[in-house]
């Protein structure tokens, strides 16, 4: 009884740290997370796992604080749009992180043993040779991260220097810039609002011939904030909304594109859809969001919004 008793000991602690032998995909994995997210915890909590994907950005840590656990934390992305497994480096691996930047391809091997909203969080991480991929040079990365949380990834030389970029060209395309007429007299100006419309008439028309939905999907949508997960909500209707098993009422305009949150656990946040982003598209059907009860400027730089990604 008792070498039969310590067999299953053995057996339970065996399959506790298993180790899966097949590279997986951040795509995969965020997809199989989104389906069933308590078999997933099952499948893979407390396991070592092998991962590839992009990284989405790097995190270092510049000063150990006594009495906190001190980590370097690089984001690996799947979707291409946000940030879904996070390895955590010890603090005095501080070689290894300079070696690694946002937009390569990299394959890791950690431990998944810590939760942190929905984040896959790996720890004990080994890394394989970083690539990048030759279609897309680290300029070209940077450009398309300049898109709702993504700017917020980056360091803050690179944020300055971005922000400088945009306020030349007021966050337009340059095609939209060449069509303006040529500013002589406050007559013939066009003014920043008027440029608005006009990007966000070509924005909804290109939704329309493109197959994206036109007016705001029904779904569920996932909440990020400076490129960090907040909360999701599936909109039932232009009229209601649940989030965390409870229901509130929207206000919603065709004509504008804007929803209301006027009730429940969103009250007072406003949000304007966006159906394709120009930066990124990889970036699915958006609700830009703003907390303060404004209609989201779309094209800020540094913004406060929050972006909700339509989950298909």
């Amino acid at each position: 009884m008792k070498k039969r008793l310590f067999f299953v000991v053995l057996l339970v602690c065996a399959l506790g740290t298993a180790t899966f032998s097949q590279t997986l995909t951040a795509l995969d994995l965020y997809k199989e997370q989104l389906a069933n997210g308590q078999a997933f915890e099952t499948r893979y909590f407390s396991k070592t796992i092998t991962v590839k994907g992009k990284i989405w950005r790097v995190s270092p840590t510049t000063t150990a604080m006594p009495g906190f656990k001190n980590h370097h934390q690089v984001a690996i992305t799947g979707t291409g749009y946000e940030s879904f497994i996070v390895c955590q480096i010890p603090f005095e691996q501080k070689e290894l992180v300079e070696k690694l930047s946002t937009g390569q391809e990299i394959t890791v091997t950690g431990t998944y043993n810590e939760r942190l909203l929905d984040y896959v969080v790996l720890n004990d991480c080994q890394f394989g040779t970083p690539t990048t991929e030759e279609t897309q040079p680290q300029e070209t990365a940077d450009t398309k991260a300049i898109h709702g949380d993504n700017p917020l990834f980056k360091g803050k030389a690179q944020l300055k220097e971005t922000a400088n970029t945009n306020t030349k060209t007021d966050n337009f395309p340059l095609s939209t810039k060449e069509t303006l007429p040529k500013e002589t007299t406050d007559a013939n100006r066009v003014s920043k609002d008027m440029r608005h419309s006009i990007d966000k008439a070509q924005s909804q028309e290109t939704a329309t011939t493109n197959g994206v939905p036109a007016d705001i999907p029904f779904g569920t949508y996932r909440v990020h904030q400076r490129g960090m997960f907040q909360y999701k909500f599936t909109l039932g209707s232009y009229t209601t909304y649940e989030m965390n098993g409870k229901t509130g009422t929207v206000a919603y305009d065709r004509a504008t594109k804007t929803i209301r949150f006027t009730s429940g656990a969103l009250k007072g946040f406003v949000g304007l859809y966006r159906p394709v982003n120009p930066t990124n598209e990889k970036d699915p059907p958006t609700i830009v969001i703003d907390y303060n009860g404004n209609v989201p400027v779309l094209g800020r730089v540094n913004d406060p919004y929050q972006y909700g990604y339509w989950q298909e």
